[in-house]
């Protein structure tokens, strides 16, 4: 499944060329690949690349959000183009009971864009 990111998290059309996630089937699970322009705006994340980092999302992220719809449970991953990522597990809106979820994942950055593919997949 591919997915392009037009619009911005409050809905209006981003000026940009488009990021991009693409979902696939990977040994029971699901490989998560991003492509995206990157903004360097705010610089990195003081967080150590590779580890979870904390209210990731006031940098520069692309997250994805998959739903459960019988539960209302919810998985939210949040990357960085500098390596960082942040994992949690919502059960109903903004009510999290699992968070900094280990993810291996590999982030790599051009001049104006940046790419990032899951290597291991989140342990829950």
């Amino acid at each position: 499944m591919d997915l392009k990111i037009e619009c911005t998290w409050d809905g209006f059309p981003v000026r940009h060329e488009p990021g991009c996630v693409r979902l696939n089937p990977c040994d029971q699970r699901v490989k998560m690949e991003v492509s995206a322009p990157l903004f360097n705006d705010p610089p990195s994340p003081l967080g150590e690349p590779g580890k979870p980092f904390s209210e990731l999302w006031k940098y520069e992220v692309v997250e994805a959000f998959s739903l459960n719809d019988t539960t209302k449970q919810y998985l939210e991953v949040e990357l960085c183009p500098h390596g960082q990522h942040l994992v949690l597990l919502l059960a109903g809106r903004r009510n999290v009971w699992k968070k900094e979820l280990e993810l291996s994942f590999k982030a790599s950055r051009g001049g104006t864009n940046w790419e990032a593919a899951r290597i291991r997949p989140v342990v829950i």
